[in-house]
C-alpha cells in the first residue's frame, strides 16, 4: 500500500513538471500577442542588428 502511494505522488509530480511547460508557452504566445497588437509596425530583428552603433 505504500508503494502504491509513493507511486500516485511521484505520478502527480511528473504530471506536474510535464505541465509547466506547456503553460509557460501559452504565456509566451499570449505576451507576443500583446506587443504584435500594441506594436504593429515594429522594427524587424535586422532593423534593430542595423541600428546598433
Amino acid at each position: 500500500m505504500q508503494t502504491l502511494k509513493h507511486l500516485m505522488i511521484a505520478i502527480t509530480v511528473l504530471a506536474a513538471f510535464a505541465a509547466a511547460p506547456a503553460s509557460a508557452k501559452t504565456v509566451a504566445d499570449e505576451i507576443w500577442d500583446q506587443v504584435n497588437q500594441t506594436m504593429p509596425h515594429r522594427p524587424s530583428n535586422d532593423e534593430f542588428r542595423d541600428a546598433l552603433p
